[in-house]
């Protein structure tokens, strides 16, 4: 199949075997910009059911359910939890027991706002990323990228917790860095 770039207008000549089922991003050569191709719909003859009445949707068991050690004030508790740590978010209540809510609510922002600041480095500048952490010249290759987000994230958080924590960097190691400790 010919694919055209939508800013450039050039043509490239795409094998349908190569593109995924869902589509897939691709970069243009020439120009640099990134869009979505999509494979050719199959030539599948639809034939429309008329006078047949809908099957009724799918039923599901309810599990049974689980015998472990909680309470049931504790179940959405812990489900919470699971979740967090699928998301990528556990570590995100470690706060002391004692810590007014107001204070809390400051270190939650100040995380939450880190790690966006960097998911968008990410998504923003993959490739250089990825680039960078082959080479070993992450800090070099993305410098100027993430000094904005730092003066955005000073501007945007506490003063005290901007000067008692580590957020930013964290962030920084965990999203870019894939665990590394590349941000000092």
């Amino acid at each position: 199949m010919i694919v055209e770039c939508p800013k450039c207008k050039k043509k490239y000549r795409v094998k349908d075997g190569d593109v995924p089922v869902g589509g897939a991003p691709v970069k243009c050569p020439s120009c640099g910009n990134i869009f979505t191709i999509y494979r050719e719909p199959l030539k599948i003859h639809l034939e429309p059911l008329e006078g047949v009445a809908p099957s009724p949707p799918p039923t599901y068991e309810k599990p049974a359910p689980s015998f472990e050690a909680s309470t049931p004030s504790s179940q959405p508790a812990q489900a919470a939890e699971r979740l967090k740590a699928a998301l990528g978010l556990g570590g995100m209540e470690d706060f002391p027991a004692d810590w007014p809510e107001e204070k809390k609510q400051k270190h939650r922002h100040a995380k939450r706002l880190a790690r966006s600041l960097a998911k968008d480095l990410l998504l923003y500048h993959g490739d250089k990323i990825e680039r960078g952490l082959r080479e070993g010249n992450l800090k070099q290759l993305l410098g100027e990228e993430i000094k904005k987000s730092w003066d955005f994230y000073k501007k945007n958080v506490d003063p005290e917790v901007l000067q008692t924590t580590n957020y930013f960097k964290d962030a920084l190691n965990d999203i870019i860095g894939k665990g590394r400790k590349i941000f000092i």
